[in-house]
């Protein structure tokens, strides 16, 4: 009798034996999720001990492509992707075959550029469908090990296949109809402030362009320079626009990614061989709010730009530091060059008085020179800070007045 309770019919599932699936059909968290899939891909790769799991939808038949709606990577939701599933596992699977591969998925399918690229050993999928049959997508799990019980997985791929295609299903309506949920409307918001985001790198570029030219057709040198500094500062700004208008979803600037393009920029621009001046970077993985992120994008573009124009003015080789080390509470930024010292009595213009409001208004930080061999700009702020509303505002309290600036 134990026999009798314990055995497993071939082609049919318990599911009274699989918690996933006992999961699957009664965990009220779930049927209330804003995003059900994404919660169904981690425990669908959890359960079954595999290093991807996603779902899939079918977005074009000539050449037929996949987006994953829910992609469980590595142990973390990754942004969807969209990827063609000619000569991959995938292909079979959107023609409405259930497929599985225990080992060796790349050496059967040789065209497999995702898998072979990532090192994956094993695949298994099951079609999607709506009710009429027609193909809706995929729902697969991938793996860099071979499979220890392909059986299982294929049997709880098969299982679990109509609540993800309902979910999918649901997903597509909602699109299509301009679903109010909150999964439309999260995506709404992505693509109207995408939509900002480039407007506004489009609008700096043209008075970019505008001040450019007017430079171009200027007979005093000093004016030249003055809107070609004034462009420079508006490109760095767009720069931040730029990302985040190419990257969806994103609320944050990576300020890694950008200080490297704005000290890219300077470069070609005061030194474009390298030969004379190299700019050295140590930089810590870090986003900051669009409020932080242009001031102090900001700061270091008008402390590069100084070295260029003065520490090295009468030398011909040199080396600029930009370092951006942060903790959970502070960010500290340095530019540091080896070249002519800036003396505590050099008169100030518009670029050192720039970095000081920069600095302690609008970053609502500390400001310090220190001259070694050459001149080091170092500026502490707190990554709660917020840019006051003018800037005449007067810094915050306790903010040490900036020598020599």
């Amino acid at each position: 009798m134990q026999g009798e309770a314990t055995a497993r019919p071939p082609g049919r599932y318990c599911y009274d034996v699989d918690p996933f699936l006992r999961w699957l059909a009664v965990d009220p968290a779930l049927a209330g999720a804003a995003n059900p899939l994404d919660l169904v891909m981690g425990e669908l790769a959890r359960t079954l001990g595999v290093d991807w799991a996603f779902a899939g939808e079918i977005r074009h038949w000539t050449p037929a492509t996949v987006r994953t709606v829910a992609w469980w990577r590595d142990g973390r939701l990754h942004e969807p992707v969209e990827y063609p599933v000619a000569g991959s596992p995938c292909e079979p699977v959107c023609q409405g075959l259930p497929s599985c591969h225990p080992r060796g998925v790349v050496r059967t399918f040789p065209g497999a550029s995702i898998q072979r690229a990532e090192g994956l050993e094993a695949y298994a999928a099951h079609p999607l469908t709506v009710y009429s049959g027609r193909p809706l997508g995929l729902v697969a799990v991938m793996s860099r090990r071979p499979f220890g019980d392909p059986d299982r997985i294929a049997q709880v791929l098969a299982a679990c296949a109509p609540r993800v295609a309902g979910e999918l299903w649901k997903l597509k309506r909602q699109d299509a109809n301009g679903s109010r949920g909150e999964r439309g409307s999260a995506r709404e918001r992505d693509r109207l402030l995408r939509e900002v985001h480039q407007h506004t790198r489009s609008h700096l570029q043209i008075v970019t362009s505008l001040l450019v030219m007017q430079g171009s057709t200027s007979e005093d040198p000093r004016l030249r320079r003055t809107l070609a500094e004034a462009a420079s500062r508006i490109s760095a700004i767009a720069l931040v626009h730029a990302q985040l208008a190419e990257t969806p979803g994103r609320i944050a600037v990576d300020m890694k990614h950008f200080v490297e393009q704005v000290a890219d920029n300077l470069q070609r621009t005061f030194d474009p061989s390298g030969n004379r001046v190299t700019i050295r970077m140590a930089l810590d993985e870090l986003h900051l709010p669009l409020r932080l992120a242009v001031p102090c994008g900001l700061l270091v573009a008008e402390l590069v730009t100084n070295a260029f124009r003065h520490a090295y003015a009468h030398t011909h080789r040199g080396a600029i530091e930009v370092r951006i080390a942060s903790t959970d509470a502070e960010v500290t930024v340095v530019v540091r060059d080896d070249g002519r010292a800036l003396s505590a009595q050099e008169p100030t213009g518009l670029g050192l008085r720039l970095v000081r409001m920069l600095a302690t208004r609008q970053l609502q930080g500390e400001l310090s020179i220190d001259r070694p061999d050459g001149t080091a700009f170092t500026v502490r702020f707190p990554c709660t800070a917020g840019a006051p509303d003018s800037w005449s505002d007067p810094p915050r309290p306790g903010a040490a007045p900036a020598e020599g600036v």
